[in-house]
This record gives structure tokens, sequence and C-alpha cells, in this order.
């Protein structure tokens, strides 16, 4: 968490500055909006909050999707 993950050119990470000038009732709907709950306490830097909520969230795990010529039970000389 010492350095801040890059954005993308599609979505980039907005400055500090930005979260700062979002009003808290706005701030805290928004934090509403992506846990379900209010933020148990405010920081003094709502980017910190959003850092500690992203590298608190697990990692979801990857499972391979089966592609549909290898699960559909079709043998070799199946006619498609």
């Amino acid at each position: 968490m010492d350095t801040p993950a890059h954005g993308t050119a599609d979505h980039p990470i907005p400055p500090s500055d930005t979260l700062a000038a979002m009003p808290s009732d706005a701030f805290i709907a928004a934090w509403r909006t992506l846990t379900g709950e209010p933020p148990a306490i405010m920081l003094s830097s709502r980017a910190a909050m959003i850092a500690l909520l992203v590298s608190s969230m697990p990692i979801a795990p990857l499972r391979p999707a089966i592609p549909v010529w290898n699960g559909d039970g079709a043998g070799v000389g199946t006619t498609r």
C-alpha cells in the first residue's frame, strides 16, 4: 500500500484533492453503495480510506471457464 495502483486511460485514478473536495454526504453515500454500510470511521484522507478498502478486499479466485468444445460431452467424431 506504499505506492498507489496505476489507473488506465479509460479509468484514471482521481487525484486526492478531487476526493477531498467531495461533500461528506456524497462520499458516505458512495461508500455505502460499495460496501453496503457507512464507514465505521472517517480518516483524515479519503484517498487513504479508498486504498484501505481496496487492500482489505479478498482476491476473487480465478476459475477458468470450461470451453464449450471440451465440456459438452461431444466426441471427436460428432458432426458439429
